[in-house]
């Protein structure tokens, strides 16, 4: 997240080959940095040339939190929960580092984001049944504002940072466009899961593009603690989706709001307490000397990502008037309700994830 607020909450099919399409997309930015990084530093070791990129100790546990936090997600939520508001008090008590806007984007990921979802699933049956309705509208509030709001993150001089700000808005209207059809009933009813339900699958694969190369702006610094951000929400999704034998679509918004906040409050105690040494040297090594070349062809990326969201936005209308519902797949998926009763899915959905400037 940048220097915006955002609250996090989770969030978000068409045909497998526009997702396979998008990942290939996804990866093949990663030969730019090689090739515009070589006058940067002589690697001496693929090691080495691996930490340019990546903070390996802290993706080595951040990988550990990440499989316990989704096997107490499964079985033991409310141990969760409880971990999460020790987390937050944690932070909020000894961090001295974090700005106060850092430090209330992490209150509103950890307790106020994730804590939230984790509260209402550990709630008595008749309190979910009697909140659903407000709780739906808190969370849509928060998707829609997160994802709007994104739209302000700082350029910092370069193209690709004005080209995601004209993303930003297609994927926003596209996103919007999509929960209307669904009637605003984002959430479906489920026993052992956030599952919400409002947007489809290539929303999801165009937004992770998106976000990936919004990771590399300067105001993010050097990216080396959050590269890997959405390799962990996308495995994370899968993962809860074979589990559980949802639509992957249907688990993402789950799967990117564990995993955000994980990442922001790892971030912020391994800084804290001095955990993880902080990269000094490296810090800027990759935001600031992205050169002319690697800034025009990511911004060709994220503008070929708006062009494809103004097209599924534009075509969405013209399939609804040929007899296609955008509207609650209520016949062609169900979950287990809130009673024990099968209840019908309002849309397909899955959650935008916030955004925080790890060191």
């Amino acid at each position: 997240m940048s220097c915006v607020i955002l609250l996090v909450i989770p969030t978000l099919g068409t045909p497998h080959h526009l997702c396979s399409h998008s990942l290939c997309i996804l990866l093949d930015i990663c030969p730019v940095y090689a090739t515009d990084m070589t006058h940067l530093m002589d690697f001496s070791s693929p090691h080495t040339a691996l930490e340019a990129y990546i903070d390996i100790p802290f993706n080595v546990w951040l990988v550990i939190i990440l499989i316990l936090t989704y096997g107490c997600a499964l079985r033991n939520r409310g141990l969760l929960l409880f971990a999460v508001l020790g987390s937050s008090a944690t932070i909020l008590v000894f961090d001295n580092t974090s700005t106060v806007g850092e430090m209330t984007k992490i209150i509103c990921e950890l307790p106020l984001g994730l804590g939230s979802v984790l509260a209402f699933l550990v709630a008595d049956r008749s309190l979910r049944t009697r909140f659903l309705s407000a709780f739906t509208t808190y969370v849509n509030f928060a998707v829609y504002g997160n994802i709007g709001m994104m739209v302000g993150t700082p350029a910092d001089g370069t193209l690709r940072g004005m080209c995601s700000k004209v993303t930003c808005a297609a994927l926003f209207i596209w996103i919007v466009q999509q929960g209307r059809y669904a009637g605003w009933k984002t959430i479906a009813p489920h026993n052992d899961l956030f599952v919400f339900a409002a947007v489809s699958k290539s929303w999801i694969f165009a937004h992770a593009i998106y976000r990936f190369v919004l990771l590399t702006l300067p105001c993010f610094g050097s990216g080396r603690r959050h590269r890997l951000l959405e390799l962990y929400s996308l495995t994370l999704t899968f993962a809860l989706s074979s589990s559980s034998n949802l639509p992957f679509e249907y688990c993402f918004g789950m799967a990117d709001t564990l995993v955000v906040p994980v990442v922001a409050g790892w971030s912020a105690i391994a800084t804290t307490f001095n955990l993880i040494p902080l990269d000094v040297m490296n810090n800027d090594l990759l935001s600031n000397h992205i050169g002319a070349d690697a800034d025009a062809y990511l911004s060709a990326v994220l503008l070929a990502v708006a062009i494809f969201a103004c097209f599924k936005i534009a075509s969405a209308p013209c399939r609804r008037s040929r007899g296609v519902s955008h509207g609650p797949p209520e016949t062609h998926f169900s979950v287990v309700g809130l009673q024990g009763d099968v209840a019908p899915a309002t849309g397909m959905f899955t959650p935008l994830i916030g955004i925080v400037k790890f060191p």
